[in-house]
């Protein structure tokens, strides 16, 4: 069966004759953030247009907007997730984390992510992507490739934003903004100050190695287990069963990846939490 993107998928959608979901509102989910992106997918046909990484305040305003008003149900309660740990005053472990970080702020992160739940595994995701996003806003500078590198330093924007670290986000949008002019001097800007937003980005792998660092005594995974695991992400990848996948890699964790399988298995991990099917056919390939 031939793969189709999202495009192709929206527009079979409304050509079903009594199709029942002919007029069912369709958003677009991706990561080409670059100007006039969000016009061009309404051109489209597309109800409406987020970009990746998504926030959940972006989210939940959009489901909001589009379901149905006897569908929703909004709630006043507090959430259960608090900034004490279970009302006892004591701080959680996120919270000694943040406070030692002159650079991140709980509260803005919490207030993005809704509960530090949510922030605990967007915060992980941040990590775990620094060496691959860094390395690949590098390399689309290095190759004068001005969109795709606007498209990375747009998704830096956001991510460093959802997980508090506001100078980070600020510097990102900075440089997103010269890459949509791409003017001489807006290329000039991005030259000169790319080197710096790298460096700070960077420096959050060590400022959070020590809450996310893998435990060096797990056992090392055999390569048939790798991979089957790899067999089976592909399956359930192919039916979009992104549940399993997390099952999958879940069990993983439980043992140490070879050194010269890490960064493969790295992209399909971040892939798999950013739900990029297209990435993850990629890093599986």
């Amino acid at each position: 069966m031939p793969e189709i993107d999202g495009t192709e998928t929206m527009h079979r959608i409304k050509a079903q004759p009594d199709g029942v979901n002919n007029n069912t509102p369709v958003i677009c989910l991706t990561a080409d953030a670059v100007s006039g992106a969000r016009e061009e997918y309404l051109k489209q046909g597309f109800t409406d247009y987020l970009s990746k990484p998504v926030e959940g305040a972006d989210l939940e305003a959009s489901l909001i907007k589009y379901l149905p008003a006897e569908k929703i149900i909004i709630s006043n309660e507090e959430s259960e997730e608090t900034e004490d740990d279970a009302g006892t005053g004591e701080a959680t472990k996120l919270q000694e984390l943040y406070s030692g970080i002159d650079s991140l702020n709980y509260s803005e992160a919490v207030k993005f992510c809704s509960n530090e739940a949510i922030l605990e595994k967007t915060l992980e995701t941040f990590y775990k992507s620094i060496d691959a996003n860094a390395g690949a806003i590098e390399n689309f500078l290095a190759g004068h490739d001005i969109k795709n590198y606007t498209i990375k330093v747009h998704a830096l924007k956001s991510s460093a934003r959802l997980i508090g670290a506001g100078e980070l986000s600020a510097e990102a949008k900075y440089l997103e903004e010269c890459g949509d002019e791409a003017s001489e001097q807006s290329i000039k800007i991005i030259d000169e100050r790319t080197p710096g937003l790298l460096v700070e980005y960077r420096a959050y792998k060590e400022k959070l190695s020590a809450f996310f660092a893998t435990d060096e005594n797990l056992p090392e995974i055999a390569p048939d287990e790798l991979s089957e695991i790899y067999e089976a992400i592909k399956e359930f990848a192919f039916n979009f069963d992104i549940d399993s996948i997390d099952g999958i890699i879940e069990q993983a964790r439980h043992y140490k990846i070879p050194a010269d399988q890490a960064q493969k298995f790295e992209a399909i991990e971040t892939a798999a939490r950013n739900m990029d099917w297209d990435e993850l056919n990629k890093a599986l390939a």
